[in-house]
């Protein structure tokens, strides 16, 4: 995970916090990969180490990251779970995907389980915004952008109607709601979804007709185990992997190129 954060306007500047979470690879890789605009990241900020809500399992440790609440707080122990009123199966089972009862739309912790980091913002005066694959880490962003299309849940691509049939019929997002977000996709031909991600992220910044215009708070999530499954081919830290870290190193450099300009 690393943010970012810059100023602008002079006097009275309004600041831009960016939020990125790379999920599903080693630390290893970062150092074993080309990655120009990671290191001058470090090499300008603070590079740190942290001890992850156990178990290190993904999505309970998101939840954290965008609730500041630990697992008993957000109801989130695990990325799935067996439910004893449903027979002792997952709460949520879609093709390619089993999780736990946070993915529905009214049990999402950070709608309905204490703040988020987006309502703090909110109340902060600026406006948030949320690009990645997948729900449920865009709970009360502003705006939400679905990097979804053309990806592969399980033996599924995923097609617009597909992607809506998934959030309103699978996971109770009411139509209103998913008429509101941006499902986008797929990038170029050989684009990986994990650059494609933030290389959209970086297409809005660019679109905003002013720096005011660009949300104040932005998580950007990338689950680099849609592309393929790197980790499982190659290991965590494998050849495969620390190829993703250099094509998502290149999209870091054009979302700093993009708030540059």
């Amino acid at each position: 995970m690393l943010a970012c954060s810059s100023s602008s306007g002079g006097a009275g500047r309004r600041s831009h916090t960016i939020e990125i979470d790379i999920d599903d690879h080693g630390l290893t890789a970062l150092w074993k990969a080309r990655a120009p605009n990671l290191e001058g990241l470090i090499a300008r900020g603070t590079l740190a180490f942290s001890r992850v809500i156990i178990p290190t399992h993904s999505n309970q440790n998101n939840m954290s990251l965008l609730t500041g609440q630990y697992p008993d707080g957000t109801s989130v122990p695990a990325n799935s779970w067996l439910s004893r009123t449903q027979g002792f199966t997952a709460p949520v089972s879609l093709p390619g995907l089993s999780a736990g009862d946070y993915l529905f739309y009214d049990k999402n912790p950070l709608r309905v389980r204490g703040d988020s980091v987006y309502e703090v913002a909110r109340r902060a005066g600026l406006r948030t915004a949320y690009f990645g694959q997948l729900p449920p880490f865009e709970g009360t962003a502003d705006d939400v952008h679905l990097t979804i299309i053309g990806a592969q849940l399980g033996s599924v691509t995923i097609t617009p109607a597909i992607a809506r049939q998934l959030l309103i019929d699978g996971l109770d997002y009411p139509p209103a709601v998913v008429d509101r977000y941006h499902l986008v996709g797929p990038g170029a031909e050989g684009e990986d979804i994990v650059h494609f991600t933030l290389h959209d992220a970086a297409q809005a910044v660019r679109a905003a007709p002013s720096a005011d215009a660009i949300p104040g708070f932005l998580f950007i999530w990338d689950f680099i185990g849609l592309d393929e499954d790197p980790t499982s081919r190659s290991g965590a830290s494998g050849a495969d992997v620390v190829k993703e870290v250099e094509q998502y190193d290149a999209a870091i450099g054009e979302l700093l190129n993009a708030l540059d300009a």
